[in-house]
């Protein structure tokens, strides 16, 4: 069981937990409809697992739809916990894109995503990037600053196909800061 051992899990996500690690396609795709319905976001660690085990790869989008989906910000730590802990392999950029397709404010992590953008697939530095740009808007002076820092550490390692893209992504992230610093309001 993957998870946060200090959650007490009711009887009802506990039995979906046990019904995505089945395995079998028909009982999971009937979970995650009950999951849409009346899920909660215990349960987001598992459905990574799933994809991350790749016993369903059917089933790939309709995980994806659904994390795309999520609204409740509680949720935001679990996904990105999920997104540290395990190689999705070739799926990893379609998993960072349901991030910035569900809105949900992932600014406290943006040197997550800062060291996603270098990973050397470029779709996947799209995603990373646009995680990153809708969320400096909620991000504070110090994460801003520490994603800068992140991209400064790595800039020797950027490919020449990278090269336009990042140095774009460090000027919306530069540009991002100064107008946070020039307003008083927003210096936190």
């Amino acid at each position: 069981m993957t998870g946060d051992k200090n959650i007490k899990l009711s009887k009802e996500e506990k039995l979906m937990i046990s019904n995505l690690q089945s395995g079998k396609v028909a009982l999971i795709a009937e979970t995650l409809r009950e999951i849409k319905e009346s899920g909660s976001v215990v349960i987001i660690p598992y459905l990574f697992e799933v994809i991350a085990s790749n016993r369903v790869p059917q089933l790939l989008d309709e995980i994806l739809r659904l994390i795309s989906d999520i609204k409740k910000t509680e949720a935001v730590s679990y996904i990105v916990d999920s997104i540290k802990k395990y190689d999705f392999g070739d799926r990893t950029a379609r998993i960072v894109a349901s991030c910035w397709q569900s809105r949900l404010d992932f600014s406290s992590y943006l040197p997550v995503f800062a060291g996603l953008f270098f990973q050397q697939d470029y779709q996947l530095s799209i995603e990373a990037f646009t995680v990153i740009e809708e969320s400096l808007h909620n991000a504070s002076v110090a994460e801003k600053n520490e994603c800068l820092k992140i991209l400064d550490k790595k800039v020797a390692s950027v490919s020449d196909e990278l090269s336009p893209l990042y140095n774009e992504l460090r000027k919306v992230v530069r540009l991002s800061l100064e107008m946070t610093i020039d307003n008083p309001k927003n210096t936190s």
